[in-house]
């Protein structure tokens, strides 16, 4: 009954995010209450759980997710009046973006910035850092293989020191991460000549 309101964005940002809208369960119906959420934001849903609970003037309806994934926004607060058509929430692939489809309405979610800080370096420079990303052009030491083609700037500075097939790919360094800090090794950056 409700799967129309669940609306597919207009622009392709690569990651899916679709609308929830309250729906208009009966003909006269302009508003409802937003009694409670079921989920929270981050939450994984799958078709056919329910999402809230809302009161219209005559029934109390439990809103039902017509789809599986993430639980990207909620536009509602609990005890809230909302008009039908609004934006309840947004659900999608996690890590979606989905500013761009809440228009005017204001987010009770914080948006949460991707961030992936410039780290200046020579290549092959290994480095500590404390994050839960990579900066652009490092990689962390976790022991894996490289193609010498595509990465052969690297390879020129450590060749097969920790192991490789010679003439395809290279190994870089396996350090154990500890208490959220990472080892990084330079992939792009400044050429070392000896």
């Amino acid at each position: 009954m409700f799967d129309k309101f669940f609306k597919k964005p207009d622009g392709n940002t690569g990651d899916r995010a679709e609308v929830v809208l309250l729906p208009q369960a009966t003909d006269d119906m302009e508003e409802a209450k937003l009694i409670k959420w079921m989920v929270k934001v981050g939450s994984s849903v799958r078709k056919g759980d329910v999402l809230a609970e809302i009161q219209t003037d005559k029934v109390i309806l439990e809103l039902e997710s017509y789809q599986n994934g993430t639980v990207l926004y909620l536009g509602a607060k609990e005890g809230s009046k909302v008009k039908v058509n609004s934006i309840l929430a947004i659900i999608g692939d996690k890590g979606a973006e989905f500013q761009h489809l809440l228009g005017g309405e204001k987010s009770n979610t914080p948006a949460k910035k991707k961030q992936r800080p410039q780290l200046k370096g020579a290549i092959g420079e290994i480095k500590m850092f404390a994050g839960d990303f990579v900066p652009n052009g490092w990689l962390i030491c976790d022991g894996r293989q490289l193609s010498i083609k595509e990465f052969s700037d690297l390879f020129e500075t450590i060749s097969y020191k920790f192991g490789g097939q010679e003439g395809e790919n290279y190994h870089i360094p396996y350090i154990e991460s500890k208490g959220g800090i990472l080892h990084i090794i330079c992939v792009v950056g400044e050429k070392v000549t000896t």
